[in-house]
């Protein structure tokens, strides 16, 4: 138990990074298409990773990019939301993000399942423990029923693992994972 917490935390911050993808500089006109396209799905989220990002003496922090509209060797021109272009050097930039929520979504209801697997192993183990007590008024389980199976609590495994997953699914959509392009220069 003490390894399990630090190795499903590990496991959700791998999986909730998101994924990268090497590109080869300079990426080509299909790339580049498939980039924007991806783009475009996610109402024009496209975020610029730099090389520095802290680079204080240098303005172009500021575009807010909705897709890549010229690749050259000194420069990459981005398209913004007020349809100007923004010129900003090749060697600054490392690549770019893209909103992918099929990957949020399918992440989400993973945690929400492992989430209610986590809380029917708790049941479980409190029921196989003997901890608990009838319900006021009710009365005690007759002799032989605790024999029962899983298979007795299907109705309620099922509402207690889906749950968990449907609300995984919304909040993992609603904040989506990530897919970053890196320009890979030789």
């Amino acid at each position: 138990m003490r390894r399990l917490v630090p190795v499903t935390a590990a496991i959700v911050c791998v999986i909730t990074a998101g994924c990268g993808h090497q590109l080869a500089w300079p990426p080509t006109a299909a790339e580049v298409s498939r980039i924007n396209k991806e783009a475009h799905d996610e109402d024009g989220y496209l975020r610029i990773e730099y090389v520095d990002p802290i680079a204080s003496d240098w303005d172009a922090h500021n575009v807010r990019a909705v897709a890549i509209d010229s690749i050259k060797d000194d420069y990459i021109g981005f398209r913004t939301r007020e349809a100007e272009i923004s010129l900003v050097p090749s060697a600054r930039v490392r690549g770019v993000t893209v909103k992918d929520r099929d990957l949020g979504g399918l992440i989400g209801v993973g945690l929400g399942v492992a989430a209610g697997a986590a809380i029917l192993a708790g049941f479980w183990l409190l029921s196989s423990a003997g901890v608990g007590a009838p319900v006021a008024g009710g009365t005690a389980r007759p002799e032989g029923s605790d024999t029962c199976s899983l298979g007795c609590e299907a109705k309620s495994i099922g509402i207690v693992l889906a749950i968990p997953a449907f609300v995984g699914l919304v909040v993992g959509y609603a904040v989506s994972g990530r897919k970053t392009y890196e320009f890979t220069r030789r």
